[in-house]
């Protein structure tokens, strides 16, 4: 199992959120590495459960930033800049998201899984 850690976790109710540090030292392949904070709610309803996911990713676009426009400076082109944002905060964007969407995947599929097996469906 990959080991997926956050330093402050915090579970109320039906809402577990967390924060991973600014400069916490994680592996590239850690699905937390883009992430700042993220909330998982879940909502129970007498005819449906909704999972709710949010992530927050501004430590990827600060750091992000401040590469490509030292990138720009040192090439002395705007161009330069702009390309080498667009593609380190986008395709990490994208990478973030779909790695995200497939942890929740996960979390929502245990869920109906044992709703499953508690209604006897």
């Amino acid at each position: 199992m990959e080991e997926k850690t956050a330093e402050d976790v915090e579970i109320k109710d039906n809402e577990l959120t967390f924060i991973v540090s600014f400069f916490g030292h994680r592996w590239n392949w850690n699905i937390m590495v883009p992430i700042d904070k993220g909330k998982i709610v879940l909502m129970l309803d007498s005819e449906k459960t909704t999972l709710s996911y949010k992530i927050f990713m501004h430590r990827l676009f600060i750091i992000t930033a401040i590469m490509s426009t030292a990138m720009g400076l040192v090439s002395g082109s705007t161009g330069i800049s702009i390309f080498f944002f667009s593609w380190l905060c986008g395709a990490n964007w994208v990478i973030g998201v779909f790695r995200h969407s497939s942890l929740i995947g996960d979390i929502a599929d245990k869920i109906s899984s044992k709703s499953m097996k508690e209604t006897g469906a």
